[in-house]
Order: C-alpha cells, then sequence, then structure tokens
C-alpha cells in the first residue's frame, strides 16, 4: 500500500489574502469548451505513463 497523499490544503495560500479568480467548475467549463472546440486534443503525451513507456524507455 502506499502512504503517500496528494490532497491539498490551501489554508496557507488564503491566509495570504489570495483570492481565486476562477472556481473550479469555471476551469472545468473552460476545459471542456476549448476540447469541443477542436483546440486541445486527446493525445498520448498528456498521459505520464504512454508518454514514458514511448518516449524514455
Amino acid at each position: 500500500m502506499n502512504p503517500r497523499s496528494y490532497r491539498i490544503n490551501s489554508d496557507k495560500l488564503l491566509a495570504t489574502g489570495f483570492k481565486p479568480k476562477k472556481t473550479v467548475q469555471h476551469a472545468i467549463d473552460e476545459i471542456t469548451q476549448a476540447f469541443k472546440r477542436g483546440e486541445l486534443k486527446n493525445e498520448d503525451r498528456w498521459y505520464n505513463l504512454k508518454w514514458m513507456q514511448q518516449e524514455v524507455l
């Protein structure tokens, strides 16, 4: 079992007064629209394992 945790805690960042300009939902909508317009493509290079198998290994 892998004991590592990749959970993100933004408390320290938010305590500095940082306020995000976009919500997670806004970012999802933006990415979805770009994909539908053909601006983003589902390519192997966006997958770490596939990229490593082709380029590195």
